[in-house]
C-alpha cells in the first residue's frame, strides 16, 4: 500500500519515500530531492520525516510488512521462519532452527 499524504493531487510522486521499520527505523528509502540527506541512526523513520521537511520535500510512505521486517537480530529470525520462502528460510531449517513459543513471544532455537 502506498500511502500519500502531500496534498490533492494523487498522482503526484513524492520527494522521499519512506518504508518504515518496526522499532522507528528506515527499511527503504527512495529519495527525489538532492538537498535531502539520509541518517540512519536511532528513530531514523522520524529523522528521516523531520529531514524532508527542514528541505521542504513531499513526503510519502509504503506500507509494506515484508519491507517493514529487519532481520538484524536474533528474534527477527522468526519472522523469516514463519514468513520466509526463500533459500535463507531454507537455510535456518536445514541448520537446526526452529520457532520457541515457549516464552510468550515467538523467538527462534536452535535444535
Amino acid at each position: 500500500m502506498f500511502d500519500y499524504s502531500g496534498g490533492d493531487d494523487v498522482d503526484a510522486v513524492p520527494d522521499v519515500t519512506i518504508a518504515p521499520g518496526r522499532g522507528g527505523g528506515t527499511n527503504a528509502l527512495a529519495v527525489r530531492d538532492p538537498s535531502f540527506r539520509v541518517d540512519y541512526h536511532g528513530a531514523s523513520y522520524l529523522d528521516h520525516r523531520q529531514r524532508a521537511a527542514d528541505v521542504a520535500a513531499s513526503v510519502g510512505t509504503v506500507d509494506s510488512y515484508r519491507l517493514a521486517t529487519d532481520i538484524d537480530e536474533r528474534d527477527d529470525l522468526a519472522e523469516l521462519l514463519i514468513h520466509g520462502e526463500g533459500s535463507a528460510a531454507t537455510w535456518l531449517r536445514e541448520a537446526g532452527f526452529v520457532l520457541d513459543t515457549g516464552r510468550g513471544r515467538v523467538g527462534v532455537a536452535r535444535e
